[in-house]
């Protein structure tokens, strides 16, 4: 994980989203443009409120309200962006460790990301982190 210099694991309704946005108004820091990835909670035995635990694209762009999602999410932002490459990452690959180390291509001083929910993670599973 060497593009990533932390994850925030903590408590839900504990300051979360507080956290994100300061550390957001800091110029050394560079955070997601989604607050929550649920990567390492995408297992099926977990709850994650995403469509992460379809791994391959070929099976979630079946899902016409995932598509939708999708599409909607690139068209509010114009192709030349930062966010609109990041997007299409997000939306359109298969979700594997290269894919989640990607996600922090290009940005600058200290990445990372907050999840609340890796805190319901086995212990065996942060482990692996």
């Amino acid at each position: 994980m060497s593009n990533i210099d932390f994850l925030c694991i903590g408590a839900q309704k504990a300051g979360t989203t507080w956290l994100f946005n300061r550390l957001n108004e800091l110029p050394e820091f560079t955070l997601l443009p989604v607050k929550e990835v649920h990567y390492f909670d995408r297992n099926p035995r977990y709850y994650s409120p995403n469509t992460l635990s379809i791994t391959n694209l070929s099976e979630r762009i079946m899902d016409t309200k995932w598509k939708e999602e999708a599409i909607t999410k690139l068209n509010s932002f114009s192709e030349e962006s930062f966010e609109h490459s990041w997007y299409q990452k997000w939306y359109f690959s298969d979700y594997n460790d290269d894919w989640y180390i990607s996600l922090f291509d290009n940005l600058k001083g200290i990445r990372g990301e907050i999840t609340p929910a890796y805190s319901i993670l086995d212990k065996s599973d942060v482990g692996n982190l």
